[in-house]
């Protein structure tokens, strides 16, 4: 019966492969999965960077604080559903959110692993291997960002929705927007999903997420709209200004290896010809429609979406790699079907140990994708300044909690110990020449990014006013020995 809560078709072609691929056995995804949990865990107390210096760190403060500020728990930017869930690890301080982070994503490599074996995909054990040595996996793990609990969320939504848990699944990816507003795009493709398989009844399931946070929140906003009005990506512009239709896929090697691109393109040249076979073929058998849309599908348009988000520069998009962490599961899976398709018209037994060693080695040899310690697991090297600022401050002004602070980089927030979010203590540059109040005793702190770009405050600017006097400048040299800058200035 198709409209059945536990109905699923799966392709007679796979239940006559798996004869022949015999998966591995349970034991290797738990092996796989337990490397990357070890080797993280160890990573958070080791690595002392934050992937991200700046959306990271925002993201652990607006969790770090929302019980002080239960407005943040219904913050559009801040996402609600990560701070609900992040800000009982956050009072942890940025090592909680790690942990947090680390659990989600082994989570999710688990996920990846129980997807490719419900779709009865040969070797499924070998998906989770190849989001494990998916190197910016690990990278924006060891972080406050979204993408992790994105990417796990979207995985269980999906999983049940394969398994036929269609009223659970429906309601949990309807949340997924308030993990990552790019949950709007997976919702679009469900829904094509479900008016193709005919499970209509099941459609207005993908609003409950809405529904139950415009009027959760409406005590908070008064306006059951708020959902939708208070959306801060949602403009026709950006203001990174734009990039190149070829930028994500040229940099691809960096999210995933050049191992993983190899098999990505080989999985995505499989699913175009089983594609061609069911629907100019007639074919039925050679994918099921659950791989087809909610794997291939998700993953397309997703990764399409943000290709066009930042060449047409709308959305506010920056061209990030790490927003494709967000689909890794799903092109572990598409890589695991090119695998299979080169290994079994290439019938070398050689050949299977050295894809999936070059899968795993890759990663640590020497070349342009490889893990970096000071580019990928270090502090940034403006963060770096910031600390040797902060010690200056705490050194020579022991009163300095007296001050009002006004600084864009929210790592200052984590290094001098004050509230983001208490007006009292710190202010924006953003609109504060233009607002013109600045305290007696107060700092103001200029870097090179954020508060010309951030607070459109340009150094000059600040110099030229008159009212305050340079107290020092902290420089670090980054990964690509651009100097980093950082001044504090105090009023006169």
């Amino acid at each position: 019966m198709e409209n059945s809560e536990s109905s699923i078709i799966i392709p007679v072609y796979n239940k006559v492969e798996k004869k022949e691929w015999q998966h591995l056995p349970i034991r290797w995804p738990l092996l796989f999965c337990s490397f990357f949990f070890i080797a993280g865990f160890t990573l958070t107390f080791v690595a002392k960077g934050t992937s991200d210096e700046g959306d990271s760190i925002m993201h652990y403060l607006y969790a770090r604080y929302a019980f002080q500020y239960p407005d943040h728990f219904f913050h559009q930017w801040a996402k609600p559903v990560y701070v609900l869930f992040a800000a009982p690890f956050a009072q942890l301080g940025f090592t909680g959110i790690k942990i947090f982070n680390l659990i989600i994503s082994t989570t999710t490599i688990w996920l990846t692993y129980k997807t490719a074996e419900k779709l009865v995909i040969p070797n499924s054990s070998l998906a989770a291997l190849f989001a494990v040595f998916s190197p910016m996996m690990i990278i924006v793990t060891l972080s406050g960002l979204t993408e992790p609990l994105f990417a796990c969320w979207m995985m269980i939504g999906l999983y049940n929705l394969i398994i036929g848990k269609k009223t659970f699944s429906l309601c949990w990816l309807s949340f997924l927007p308030f993990v990552r507003s790019e949950g709007l795009i997976i919702l679009c493709v469900v829904l094509i999903y479900l008016l193709i398989k005919r499970y209509f009844k099941f459609i207005p399931l993908l609003i409950a997420g809405h529904v139950v946070y415009a009027i959760a929140g409406y005590s908070t906003h008064k306006d059951f709209l708020w959902v939708f009005n208070t959306l801060p990506n949602a403009v026709w512009s950006s203001a990174y200004g734009h990039g190149t239709w070829m930028h994500f896929v040229e940099n691809l090697p960096e999210i995933i290896s050049i191992p993983l691109c190899f098999l990505f393109v080989s999985g995505l040249l499989y699913g175009l010809i089983a594609l061609t076979k069911k629907f100019l073929f007639g074919d039925k058998t050679v994918v099921s429609d659950e791989e087809l849309y909610l794997i291939y599908g998700v993953c397309v348009i997703y990764f399409l979406g943000h290709v066009a988000f930042w060449a047409l520069g709308i959305f506010n998009s920056f061209g990030l790699l790490r927003v494709m962490v967000g689909i890794v599961p799903l092109i572990a899976i598409i890589s695991l079907r090119g695998y299979n398709a080169i290994t079994q018209t290439f019938r070398f037994i050689w050949m299977k140990y050295l894809l999936i060693a070059s899968v795993v080695i890759f990663p640590f040899i020497n070349n342009k994708y490889a893990f970096k310690w000071k580019r990928d697991f270090s502090l940034k090297a403006d963060q770096k300044a910031e600390i040797e600022l902060a010690n200056y401050v705490k050194q020579n002004f022991p009163d300095y909690k007296n001050y009002v602070f006004f600084y864009e980089p929210c790592y200052l927030s984590v290094t001098l110990d004050i509230n983001y979010f208490d007006s009292a203590k710190h202010k924006r540059l953003l609109n504060a020449f233009n607002e013109n109040r600045f305290p007696e005793k107060s700092f103001l702190i200029w870097d090179d990014w954020f508060a010309p770009v951030e607070g459109r405050v340009e150094l000059q600017q600040v110099i030229n006013d008159g009212r305050f006097e340079l107290l020092k400048t902290f420089e670090e040299k980054d990964f690509w020995k651009k100097t980093r800058t950082v001044k504090i200035f105090r009023k006169k």
